[in-house]
Protein backbone atom coordinates (compact mmCIF):
# COMPACT_ATOMS: atom_id res chain seq x y z
CA UNK A 1 0.00 0.00 0.00
CA UNK A 2 1.25 3.47 -0.89
CA UNK A 3 0.17 6.81 0.48
CA UNK A 4 0.08 9.76 -1.89
CA UNK A 5 -0.55 13.15 -0.32
CA UNK A 6 -3.25 15.13 -2.13
CA UNK A 7 -1.90 18.67 -2.27
CA UNK A 8 -2.48 20.24 -5.68
CA UNK A 9 -5.75 21.30 -7.27
CA UNK A 10 -5.24 18.75 -10.05
CA UNK A 11 -4.84 15.97 -7.47
CA UNK A 12 -7.96 17.15 -5.61
CA UNK A 13 -10.03 17.22 -8.80
CA UNK A 14 -8.80 13.75 -9.76
CA UNK A 15 -9.73 12.42 -6.33
CA UNK A 16 -13.22 13.95 -6.69
CA UNK A 17 -13.51 12.25 -10.07
CA UNK A 18 -12.57 8.89 -8.53
CA UNK A 19 -15.19 9.33 -5.79
CA UNK A 20 -17.88 10.10 -8.40
CA UNK A 21 -16.73 7.13 -10.48
CA UNK A 22 -16.89 4.79 -7.47
CA UNK A 23 -20.36 6.01 -6.52
CA UNK A 24 -21.68 5.78 -10.10
CA UNK A 25 -20.35 2.23 -10.49
CA UNK A 26 -21.57 1.19 -7.03
CA UNK A 27 -18.12 0.26 -5.82
CA UNK A 28 -17.64 -0.68 -2.17
CA UNK A 29 -14.73 -0.16 0.23
CA UNK A 30 -11.99 -2.57 -0.78
CA UNK A 31 -12.95 -2.53 -4.48
CA UNK A 32 -10.25 -1.47 -6.91
CA UNK A 33 -10.73 1.48 -9.22
CA UNK A 34 -7.94 1.13 -11.79
CA UNK A 35 -7.87 -2.65 -12.01
CA UNK A 36 -10.27 -5.55 -11.95
CA UNK A 37 -11.39 -7.04 -8.62
CA UNK A 38 -9.86 -10.43 -9.26
CA UNK A 39 -6.72 -12.33 -8.40
CA UNK A 40 -3.81 -10.82 -10.33
CA UNK A 41 -5.82 -7.77 -11.47
CA UNK A 42 -3.51 -5.23 -9.81
CA UNK A 43 -0.37 -6.95 -11.14
CA UNK A 44 -1.79 -6.97 -14.70
CA UNK A 45 -2.60 -3.27 -14.44
CA UNK A 46 0.89 -2.47 -13.16
CA UNK A 47 2.41 -4.43 -16.05
CA UNK A 48 0.17 -2.59 -18.48
CA UNK A 49 1.28 0.81 -17.14
CA UNK A 50 4.95 -0.22 -17.23
CA UNK A 51 4.62 -1.50 -20.80
CA UNK A 52 2.97 1.75 -21.87
CA UNK A 53 5.79 3.79 -20.33
CA UNK A 54 8.49 1.67 -21.96
CA UNK A 55 6.78 1.86 -25.36
CA UNK A 56 6.22 5.63 -25.16
CA UNK A 57 9.06 7.03 -23.07
CA UNK A 58 10.79 8.50 -26.12
CA UNK A 59 7.83 10.92 -26.34
CA UNK A 60 8.37 12.42 -22.87
CA UNK A 61 11.98 11.67 -21.88
CA UNK A 62 14.63 14.36 -22.31
CA UNK A 63 16.96 13.55 -25.18
CA UNK A 64 20.53 12.70 -24.12
CA UNK A 65 19.46 12.71 -20.47
CA UNK A 66 22.64 10.83 -19.53
CA UNK A 67 24.66 13.89 -20.65
CA UNK A 68 22.95 16.12 -18.09
CA UNK A 69 25.75 16.56 -15.55
CA UNK A 70 24.54 17.03 -11.98
CA UNK A 71 27.00 18.08 -9.27
CA UNK A 72 27.87 15.26 -6.90
CA UNK A 73 25.40 12.78 -8.40
CA UNK A 74 25.98 9.73 -10.53
CA UNK A 75 25.12 10.08 -14.24
CA UNK A 76 21.58 9.36 -15.31
CA UNK A 77 20.81 6.27 -17.33
CA UNK A 78 20.00 6.81 -21.01
CA UNK A 79 16.45 5.52 -20.55
CA UNK A 80 13.78 6.45 -18.06
CA UNK A 81 12.56 3.55 -15.90
CA UNK A 82 9.57 2.98 -13.68
CA UNK A 83 11.83 2.54 -10.68
CA UNK A 84 13.74 5.69 -11.63
CA UNK A 85 10.49 7.62 -11.30
CA UNK A 86 10.11 6.12 -7.83
CA UNK A 87 13.60 7.32 -6.86
CA UNK A 88 12.83 10.82 -8.12
CA UNK A 89 9.53 10.91 -6.23
CA UNK A 90 11.24 9.84 -3.00
CA UNK A 91 13.96 12.45 -3.34
CA UNK A 92 11.55 15.27 -4.14
CA UNK A 93 9.17 14.32 -1.33
CA UNK A 94 12.03 14.08 1.19
CA UNK A 95 13.37 17.49 0.12
CA UNK A 96 9.88 19.00 0.45
CA UNK A 97 9.34 17.58 3.94
CA UNK A 98 12.79 18.72 5.02
CA UNK A 99 12.24 22.25 3.63
CA UNK A 100 8.94 22.41 5.53
CA UNK A 101 10.82 21.55 8.74
CA UNK A 102 8.89 18.32 9.32
CA UNK A 103 9.96 16.33 12.38
CA UNK A 104 10.97 13.10 10.59
CA UNK A 105 11.07 13.59 6.81
CA UNK A 106 12.75 10.25 6.18
CA UNK A 107 10.06 8.27 8.00
CA UNK A 108 7.33 10.24 6.24
CA UNK A 109 8.94 9.52 2.87
CA UNK A 110 9.22 5.85 3.81
CA UNK A 111 5.47 5.73 4.46
CA UNK A 112 4.70 7.24 1.05
CA UNK A 113 6.95 4.67 -0.62
CA UNK A 114 5.12 1.89 1.17
CA UNK A 115 8.22 0.55 2.92
CA UNK A 116 7.22 1.63 6.40
CA UNK A 117 10.94 1.33 7.33
CA UNK A 118 13.22 4.34 7.24
CA UNK A 119 16.36 2.26 6.70
CA UNK A 120 15.05 1.06 3.31
CA UNK A 121 14.44 4.68 2.30
CA UNK A 122 18.22 5.36 2.50
CA UNK A 123 18.57 3.61 -0.86
CA UNK A 124 16.37 6.25 -2.47
CA UNK A 125 18.14 9.18 -0.84
CA UNK A 126 21.80 8.96 -1.90
CA UNK A 127 22.42 12.64 -1.18
CA UNK A 128 22.10 12.07 2.56
CA UNK A 129 25.28 12.20 4.56
CA UNK A 130 26.18 9.03 6.56
CA UNK A 131 25.15 10.91 9.73
CA UNK A 132 21.70 11.73 8.29
CA UNK A 133 21.20 8.13 7.12
CA UNK A 134 21.51 6.87 10.71
CA UNK A 135 18.71 9.16 11.96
Amino acid sequence: MRYVPVETEVQKKFLQYLHRYARYNRLHPGDYIISRNEKGGVERQINSLENWMYANRDKFTAKNRQDDIRDGKKPRSATLTWHGLRYKRAQEQYAKYEAEGRKDPKRMTSEILGHHRSDVTNTYLPELSPKQKKK
